[in-house]
């Protein structure tokens, strides 16, 4: 089997060199294209024992995310607004949150195009695994025209 994103191909097979000396010949290999993959598009990859005894590969958002909290701290500190990531929060919205009724005011074009990042981020994480987010990211999505500060808040606390 191989998946493949753009220019990136994972080869799982019994015989993956096989597979990837059969690309090699038509595209550009990276040197030791052919070892045991650690990451896959910002996914940790990694070989698991099942209780049966079998290994089998699986993948998990686990660095991805860890460097999205650090970029997104990072990006706290830059904004300045006194926004600060909770250590304990039970759930990825806050209790009663409704995004439609959200009348804080509108974004300036910097704090907007910050919105779309923490979006971006969050779909990636969603991608990778972090299922637990995908309601809170999609309900959040639908303001990346017209985010109001409230809305940007709330990203924040999808990363806490």
């Amino acid at each position: 089997m191989l998946l493949i994103y753009v220019d990136d191909i994972l080869a799982i097979s019994h015989q993956p060199k096989v597979l990837i000396d059969a690309i090699g010949e038509y595209y550009k290999v990276k040197p030791n294209g052919d070892k045991e993959p650690e990451i896959y598009l910002c996914a940790n990859v990694e070989k698991v024992q099942m209780p049966d005894g079998r290994e089998v590969w699986a993948t998990s958002p686990r660095d991805y995310v860890k460097n999205a909290i650090k970029i997104v701290e990072r990006l706290l500190e830059e904004d300045g607004e006194g926004y600060v990531l909770k250590n304990k929060v039970k759930n990825p919205l806050p209790m009663n949150y409704r995004p439609e009724l959200d009348v804080s005011d509108e974004l300036g074009s910097e704090l907007s195009s910050r919105y779309l990042q923490l979006i971006g981020i969050a779909h990636w994480a969603i991608e990778l695994g972090c299922i637990d987010i995908f309601h809170e990211v999609s309900l959040l999505s639908q303001y990346q025209v017209n985010p109001r500060v409230g809305h940007l808040e709330v990203m924040y606390h999808v990363f806490a």
